[in-house]
């Protein structure tokens, strides 16, 4: 299997929190469990692709998995980093990015600091002009009732997800089957591929960037009050 990408393939990003699912989607896709290699290589990189053919015109496509910001072993920097500096590296090689996927447990009963966060995060990635080309796929079906997901699904569209969707992205329901994975995609591949806001913004200075900077703010803030009054009672 050739890990190369080339301005031929169709690409597809895979993101969202550590196990939501994102493995499971491209292995249901690809049919090819563990068939991961990496692509510009270096020793911090965990971007994972995984390459497969177009079920209707035989043509490359490549899913890329990658690392979610919740991860245990590197900060948000690091995780910004790998993606923007692996995004940044498909745009000078002229790779298109044709569709963007952004995985949700359904089965969460409510989203975490930490999961509005990733989101957030995600929204400063992509940027507002590529949504016609982003869809939010929600997981884990199977481990809700139908009914219960479908009202949280709404629930999540009119609170959290309306600006997205605003913008013009889409919503999926994955049902944890190849068929299931490939609508999805390729509903969104009718479109034209599309430049991230992350590609085009100065490195190291884009929305994400200080998006991040952010929010480390209020909690610098905080830690600083409490030493205030710590040095005030030993005074």
């Amino acid at each position: 299997m050739s890990t190369r990408i080339s301005q031929d393939d169709k690409i597809v990003i895979v993101m969202g929190l550590t196990g939501v699912g994102k493995s499971q989607f491209i292995e249901r896709a690809t049919c090819s469990k563990g068939a991961v290699g990496h692509t510009w290589r270096s020793e911090t990189s965990s971007i994972q692709i995984v390459r497969a053919v177009h079920p209707a015109n035989g043509s490359s496509v490549v899913f890329v998995d990658t690392p979610g910001f919740d991860c245990i072993s590197k900060s948000d920097e690091e995780i910004l980093g790998i993606i923007a500096d692996w995004l940044v590296k498909a745009k000078k090689e002229k790779v298109i990015v044709a569709t963007i996927l952004y995985l949700h447990r359904i089965s969460d009963i409510r989203m975490s600091r930490s999961a509005m966060k990733n989101l957030q995060l995600f929204r400063s990635i992509c940027g507002s002009q590529a949504m016609l080309n982003v869809a939010i796929v929600t997981t884990m079906w199977s481990k809700v009732g139908r009914k219960d997901g479908i009202d949280r699904e709404e629930e999540l569209k009119k609170e959290v997800w309306h600006n997205m969707l605003d913008d013009g992205c889409g919503i999926e329901r994955f049902e944890d089957t190849r068929e299931s994975a490939w609508r999805i995609v390729l509903n969104l591949m009718k479109n034209p591929g599309v430049s991230l806001l992350i590609q085009d913004e100065p490195t190291g200075d884009t929305t994400a960037d200080r998006y991040l900077a952010g929010t480390k703010e209020p909690v610098l803030k905080g830690l600083l009050k409490k030493i205030r009054k710590c040095f005030q009672w030993l005074l």
